[in-house]
């Protein structure tokens, strides 16, 4: 990968998934991210990621993904530190 296909990944994102959906409440971080992205203009795909056997929350036109969403450019973690090291190890399975 040169540095223009590099920097491409990182700013020329296609798709986002968000892992860590949370109940509603007043304040939380996964919120905060999707509002951002929404205000943003993104229009590709955002993936509302779930925990397996949690109940996830619907977001405007969003509905929860149970499992792995397809091809992601970018995960945003919004779990607790003791799950993000597996995380990490099924993002770069995934690819």
């Amino acid at each position: 990968m040169d540095k223009k296909q590099a920097l491409d990944a990182i700013f020329d994102l296609k798709s986002v998934a968000i892992v860590g959906v949370a109940k509603e409440e007043e304040f939380n971080t996964r919120r905060l991210f999707l509002n951002h992205i929404i205000e943003y203009g993104f229009k590709g795909p955002i993936y509302l990621v779930k925990p397996q056997g949690r109940r996830g929350v619907r977001h405007q036109d969003l509905s929860p993904y149970k499992g792995h969403p397809g091809t992601v450019d970018y995960v945003i973690s919004c779990i607790q530190a003791p799950l993000v090291p597996q995380l990490i190890k099924d993002c770069a399975a995934k690819g």
